[in-house]
């Protein structure tokens, strides 16, 4: 068996990581000063950053206060209407995190009805599923979730997770 250096190391955890985003990788045996020159041309897109602070049901579902959570996320849910994306995302992860998976799923399946199009949804309805054992329907969830927004963090952590389950480490 070939010992590997440190720099084809690198390269091969950085392949995995390209797969994983793109579905292609550069072949993680090439030498460094051909990796740039046939090295494909990266996806353009910007990824916003959240920049308003937390809301109180982000603090109570930080400090695990998981009652408080859910009754701030739910105000806010009723204040905003339709325009709650965080909170509706809150509000499951909350009710998750308090083992209440049905209210979860109940949730998480109506927000995902009327907002479709909505990453987060799809990205909670994912989350629900995978803790529900689903994986197949949480797997395919999830990658429409990150086909209509790839820059969100915790739809790409829920995949390497169902990749981690399944064997896939690689591509974890």
């Amino acid at each position: 068996m070939k010992k590997l250096s440190g720099i084809h190391l690198v390269m091969m955890i950085l392949c995995a990581g390209m797969i994983a985003a793109t579905g292609s990788c550069l072949n993680a045996q090439t030498q460094p000063s051909q990796a740039t020159e046939n090295a494909p041309t990266p996806a353009k897109h910007t990824c916003m950053v959240r920049s308003t602070p937390m809301s109180a049901g982000d603090i109570a579902l930080a400090h695990t206060d998981y009652a408080k959570a859910i009754d701030a996320y739910t105000s806010e849910i009723s204040v905003a209407g339709t325009d709650a994306s965080r909170a509706h995302n809150g509000l499951i992860r909350a009710l998750l995190a308090a083992n209440r998976i049905s209210e979860a799923e109940a949730a998480a399946k109506t927000w995902a009805a009327t907002s479709p199009k909505d990453a987060w949804s799809m990205a909670s309805l994912g989350e629900v599923e995978l803790r529900q054992g689903k994986i197949p329907e949480a797997f395919a969830t999830l990658q429409s979730a990150l086909a209509t927004d790839s820059c969100n963090p915790q739809t790409r952590a829920d995949l390497a997770r169902i990749y981690k389950l399944t064997g896939m480490f690689a591509t974890a």
